[in-house]
């Protein structure tokens, strides 16, 4: 009896020691370049899957594709300004939250943030575990974003319950 309450003492221990996996913020520090340079990042690698790709600096990269690829999470113009461009042709899957212009509770800066999608490039962003924010914060500054498609590009926004696209402005196309 004591090894079985030992043994499941430490697989408890164990569970409550490790930190939950989360996404990490990772800031473009670049002006303008290529998103998949990784000294164009903080941590001198391009954000994966399981991070958040931070571009608030007024920096403007250029994502281009080439058949089918996936990546972090966004945040453009979280807290600052930032546009992300996507060229080529192809599909880039984003698993996960996406923030486009967003002020947070805490800053006085006003997010203000755009993603432009070029003819033939597909942007996916699966609502993941939580919502797409377009030109909304909850500081007091607002936020102000805007997502472009050219002729022949594609959006997608995807999710599940509880899951939502929240837009703070208007909707419009052409």
């Amino acid at each position: 009896m004591r090894r079985v309450v030992t043994a499941l003492f430490l697989v408890v221990a164990a569970c409550v020691a490790t930190p939950p996996s989360g996404a990490a913020d990772v800031s473009w520090t670049a002006g303008a370049g290529s998103y998949t340079v990784g000294s164009n990042w903080a941590t001198g690698v391009v954000p994966t899957g399981t991070d958040v790709a931070v571009i608030a600096n007024g920096g403007v990269p250029t994502l281009t594709l080439s058949g089918s690829s996936s990546g972090a999470q966004l945040a453009v113009g979280r807290d600052g300004s930032g546009t992300l461009l996507i060229a080529g042709s192809g599909s880039h899957t984003i698993a996960g939250s996406a923030f486009i212009g967003y002020t947070t509770a805490s800053s006085a800066i006003q997010g203000s943030g755009s993603v432009a999608s070029g003819t033939g490039a597909t942007l996916r962003i699966d609502g993941g575990s939580g919502n797409t924010i377009i030109g909304s914060g909850a500081g007091p500054v607002g936020g102000s974003g805007a997502i472009s498609i050219d002729a022949g590009g594609e959006l997608f926004f995807t999710g599940g319950s509880g899951k939502n696209l929240i837009v703070a402005g208007p909707l419009g196309g052409n």
